[in-house]
């Protein structure tokens, strides 16, 4: 593993060399268990692209939530229905991901979970050589790998992530006991799915351990199986 207060800088370099010489546009997954420390992770990266003078957009696929009536149509403590049903990841495909590398005008976010309103944004267009960085869960499923070219994968433990979790959602909710029941049978075992069903961490370009989050890690020893043109059978295009 390589130190912890470089490791935005070492994803900043990775994605300086996936922009080459600036022609296209760079899409940038931070994906990880719950809690794990994405939304900050990728915030410090976008204010060291911006600083660097190049233009970036933010987007969460905490944006791109289902309304109540799919998101629980499962139950609200289904763990397949959160990993079913939980996200409008073809959404986020057409209307985000696809026209933004496309140079076309696209959305930044769709829906507003704490108000429970779809939101309609003014259509953006980036510039060639942008930067869009998005945080969020399962952003590494089939339906889109092939939409990133920057895989980044935030890596904690299973407890760390209920603990912490547990700890952020209840001074929203004022209610630990109802938390930690979602992230025992919802949030946790659908991570656990995902796990095991997309090899999040075995695809990603660049694994960071936030086991301490005052000290992430890059993690050197992580199998590059994302170039294998094999593995990549079985992916939706984007």
């Amino acid at each position: 593993m390589r130190g912890g207060a470089d490791a935005v800088e070492q994803v900043l370099a990775a994605t300086n060399r996936r922009r080459g010489d600036g022609l296209g546009r760079t899409r940038i997954a931070v994906d990880g268990r719950d809690a794990a420390g994405k939304t900050t992770f990728a915030d410090q990266l976008a204010t060291g692209l911006v600083e660097s003078g190049i233009e970036t957009y933010r987007a969460s696929i905490d944006d791109w939530q289902h309304p109540p009536e799919i998101r629980y149509r499962r139950g609200r403590f289904s763990s397949e229905g959160y990993y079913l049903d939980g996200f409008d990841f073809e959404g986020m495909k057409h209307r985000l991901l696809e026209p933004f590398a496309a140079g076309a005008g696209f959305e930044l976010r769709a829906y507003d979970v704490e108000e429970e309103r779809k939101v309609a944004d003014d259509l953006v267009v980036a510039r060639v050589g942008s930067v869009l960085i998005v945080d969020g869960v399962f952003l590494l499923r089939a339906e889109l790998y092939a939409c990133w070219e920057l895989k980044v994968y935030v890596r904690v433990n299973r407890a760390t992530s209920i603990d912490r979790g547990v700890a952020r959602d209840e001074v929203r909710s004022g209610d630990a006991i109802l938390e930690r029941r979602l992230y025992d049978e919802r949030y946790a075992p659908a991570q656990d799915r995902y796990l095991e069903a997309a090899s999040p961490e075995a695809r990603a370009d660049v694994v960071i351990d936030n086991e301490y989050a005052k000290r992430p890690v890059i993690v050197d020893d992580t199998r590059r199986i994302a170039t294998d043109p094999d593995h990549l059978a079985g992916m939706f295009p984007c």
